[in-house]
């Protein structure tokens, strides 16, 4: 038995002594165009979203389309998203988050989902990416939003 635990006693000392005695941590300088990115928001930065809509009837029975407000942003606080100075979301309430950018189709699907508890009821939010479809800037932008999110979500 005592031969037994002294072989395998051999096949540990080995490990045992490189945890031990050799570098674990790894060089953390920054790698050029591949970790050296800027993060693309700023804590308590006001990030716009598109503002919902609604059609109304004009003159001559003409569609007009009426934005329901004049500007939609969120920021992102250490507790809470303050929305438009209106809503404040608590971190602690949110269930989920997702985001989608769909391009397959016409028109694009770019927006960030949350979904949040308030008075017992689940209800969701959505950011519509601000800019028009097929702008140059309209990627940079959803990442920008879902980046915000991402890092407030994952921060205590």
């Amino acid at each position: 038995m005592l031969v037994f635990i002294m072989t395998k006693m051999k096949h540990l000392l080995l490990p045992i002594i490189a945890f031990f005695f050799l570098p674990t941590t790894v060089n953390s300088e920054i790698i050029s165009k591949i970790s050296d990115y800027e993060l693309l928001t700023e804590f308590r930065e006001k990030i716009k979203f598109r503002c919902p809509t609604k059609r109304e009837k004009g003159k001559h029975n003409k569609q007009l389309i009426v934005k329901l407000y004049e500007e939609c942003w969120f920021q992102l606080n250490k507790d809470h998203i303050n929305i438009m100075d209106r809503q404040k979301i608590y971190k602690k309430d949110i269930i989920s988050y997702w985001d989608m950018f769909e391009t397959s189709k016409f028109p694009f699907i770019a927006a960030h989902f949350i979904n949040y508890k308030v008075d017992g009821e689940i209800k969701r939010i959505e950011f519509p990416n601000k800019g028009k479809f097929l702008r140059a800037d309209y990627l940079k932008e959803h990442k920008k939003l879902k980046e915000a999110i991402s890092i407030w979500m994952n921060t205590k």
